[in-house]
């Protein structure tokens, strides 16, 4: 009796340490794999950072290249307006060289026919001084807007749509341009005037 249960002790004692050393062992098994799950959640983490700063890098990429399209877009709308504005520079020049060319040359020969009109009416004995001096205040006039003709024209020619004075030359072109325009008009009266008084010394000397 007293052998078995000395036995049973025995076997309680065995079952005791059976359980304690799995315990240990799984423990230290847990103690071992804890650091395994840290490594492997710690690389998990570090791929998730990875796709997302890539991701953040796509964004911004696409964020750089659309902006640089605008920007690039916008240079192009700047030249191509800037192309114009100096395309219409060239447009007045051109056009102030027609008219105005077209208005020297013809009010020249008016004036070189009533110049021989007047030259004959002086040797028929005619008095036409005050018809001369109308028509050299004419000539005078006439020769005047071909100058600024000429420096209106070269102004056109020369804006810079570069520099930030730009503007400022365009506008100093366009009041040469109508400088030169009045004084066409003026000489155009002029040489109405002169003829109005070459008329009028025709008819007394008829009288």
């Amino acid at each position: 009796m007293k052998q078995s249960v000395k036995i049973s002790s025995v076997m309680l004692c065995v079952v005791a340490l059976l359980l304690l050393s799995q315990q240990a062992f799984a423990n230290e098994n847990a103690a071992r794999q804890n650091p395994a799950r840290a490594e492997s959640q710690q690389v998990r983490q570090e791929a998730v950072e990875k796709r997302r700063l890539e991701a953040q890098d796509k964004v911004q990429e696409r964020a750089d290249t659309t902006q640089d399209r605008t920007q690039k877009s916008q240079e192009a709308r700047e030249a191509k307006t800037a192309e114009r504005r100096g395309d219409l520079a060239q447009v007045h020049a051109e056009r102030l060289q027609r008219r105005f060319g077209f208005y020297y040359e013809r009010l020249s020969g008016l004036i070189q026919k009533l110049e021989s009109r007047l030259a004959t009416m002086a040797q028929d004995g005619a008095d036409v001084a005050a018809a001369q001096s109308k028509l050299g205040e004419a000539i005078a006039s006439l020769e005047e807007a071909k100058i600024l003709t000429d420096q209106a024209i070269a102004a056109f020619l020369e804006i810079d749509l570069e520099t930030e004075t730009a503007r400022e030359q365009a506008q100093a072109a366009k009041e040469l341009a109508q400088e030169a325009r009045e004084l066409y008009r003026e000489a155009v009266s002029l040489i109405k005037e002169a003829l109005r008084l070459a008329k009028a010394t025709n008819q007394s000397a008829a009288e």
